[in-house]
């Protein structure tokens, strides 16, 4: 018999924190295993990994399943083996989480649990990823819209626009924090072509393959983590504002030329570098390249 929830976690060099971290996961009922997969740049790393990782699964009655790696594979392969790993333990459903989110409440995975069970329509719940550390300047200023008109948004524009406040709603796009269900582990992967220091539109293309297969997406602001935003290791790098709008603009082309056809595919891709070029002017350059390198 498969586990009902499980939770999917990448990791890259932050063995300290997971140690942290994942009794938070732990500490619910609800969930039945925590499914991490660490990526550690030495054998000093990965022996804390093993350390960490095999003290929790003792404490825990064999309820953190791993898999640690030498080397850094990236984000999305990281991803792609954890949706692999939780599909072949049969689970029924599949919180994708960093290694740095806290929950803060045990009863929200089976708050989230909840909209699946009641609704075979619904493939995958969002839930809000509260920032405990932000940048002076915020770079993800359209994933924080703060009026309920999010969704319009991105459907008029093409861009991902998210409002984390309103709800619970069906939803155009989720945060990087979701449940999905079991049945789409083995269908939806995340694409390499968004393997990139910022990871942009890498969940939103998960997010759209769910859509793509007929599913719907709720956004429930109820249910939230807290992050805590770390500056070393982990799988997404801290970049300067420049190289960021660069791979903003660039990420967002591929994803535009994969999933949209004329006439939507020119008006998102010139919405998408106006957005961004006058959120930004003086990083429009940085745009334009990141528009041109993701047109190939």
């Amino acid at each position: 018999m498969g586990a009902s929830i499980c939770v999917l976690v990448p990791t890259y060099d932050r063995a300290d924190v997971v140690g942290l971290t994942l009794p938070t996961w732990l500490g619910s009922r609800w969930v039945s295993e925590v499914i991490v997969v660490a990526d550690a740049s030495s054998r000093r790393q990965l022996d804390s990994y093993e350390d960490v990782l095999a003290g929790l699964r003792e404490a825990y009655g064999g309820r953190v399943i791993y898999e640690l790696r030498q080397g850094r594979s990236g984000s999305v392969n990281a991803r792609n083996k954890l949706l692999e790993l939780a599909e072949a333990e049969g689970c029924r459903y599949a919180i994708m989480a960093d290694d740095d989110y806290v929950l803060p409440d045990p009863d929200f995975p089976l708050m989230m649990s909840r909209w699946l069970l009641a609704d075979s329509e619904v493939g995958a719940v969002g839930g809000r990823v509260e920032q405990l550390r932000r940048r002076s300047e915020d770079p993800d200023f359209f994933l924080n819209v703060p009026l309920p008109i999010a969704d319009a948004l991105s459907r008029a524009l093409g861009y991902v626009f998210l409002d984390v406040r309103s709800g619970p709603r069906y939803a155009e796009y989720l945060t990087p924090f979701f449940m999905l269900r079991g049945e789409l582990l083995g269908r939806v992967r995340y694409d390499a072509a968004y393997d990139t220091p910022t990871a942009f539109r890498e969940e939103s293309d998960v997010h759209e393959q769910v859509r793509r297969l007929g599913y719907r997406l709720v956004m429930d602001p109820r249910v939230y983590v807290y992050h805590l935003g770390l500056e070393y290791g982990g799988d997404r790098l801290g970049i300067p504002m420049g190289e960021r709008m660069y791979w903003k603009a660039r990420n967002h082309a591929k994803f535009v030329m994969k999933w949209r056809r004329e006439p939507l595919r020119t008006w998102h891709l010139l919405a998408g570098a106006l957005l961004l070029a006058t959120y930004r002017p003086w990083h429009a350059v940085e745009v334009l390249k990141g528009l041109r390198d993701g047109l190939h």
